[in-house]
């Protein structure tokens, strides 16, 4: 049985998530109508990669969403079409497709980032160091506890497939 604070805590942090992807996703539309949230995030992780000079395969882009290889052709299809995104073959090897962000992706790209940092900035500005510390560590907590959830599901839905599969 959950204590009050540990109660407290599961419904702040359920109600925030839904408070900032609403409050994101109407920031990303009012500035951009054509653009979905979950677009807005393929287009964030292609313009990382660029910045990072990280891997932009259209594969490990897909593994970076955890989506199939078929949806991000289709969403980035669709992202070619509005404008934010370009595909390229790699000149060193024809077979592998590289995914760019164009001038309007990267202007989306800046707007959402800035909309994080005034986000991040709004909860830190009333902290001492040593809170912003803590904070650090709590949602460091949070984010390995959903990371490590994740894997373990991704695991099981797979272990079902394989038995569903055999036992047709």
């Amino acid at each position: 049985m959950m204590s009050n604070k540990n109660t407290a805590i599961s419904h702040f942090l359920a109600n925030s998530f839904n408070e900032i992807v609403k409050t994101e996703e109407l920031a990303i539309t009012n500035r951009f109508p054509e653009l979905s949230f979950k677009e807005m995030s393929l287009i964030e992780i292609v313009h990382l990669a660029e910045l990072r000079k990280t891997d932009n395969s259209a594969t490990t882009i897909a593994n970076k969403l955890h989506v199939t290889a078929g949806t991000l052709t289709t969403s980035t299809s669709i992202l070619e079409k509005k404008g934010y995104l370009f595909r390229k073959r790699w000149d060193k090897d024809k077979r592998v497709v590289r995914i760019f962000t164009t001038e309007k992706g990267r202007e989306a790209y800046e707007f959402h980032r800035l909309f994080h940092l005034e986000m991040v900035d709004a909860m830190v500005e009333t902290l001492s160091a040593e809170e912003v510390e803590a904070l650090i560590r709590a949602l460091s907590g949070i984010s390995n506890f959903f990371r490590s959830k994740y894997k373990k599901l991704r695991l099981i839905d797979k272990v079902l497939a394989y038995v569903d599969h055999i036992d047709k």
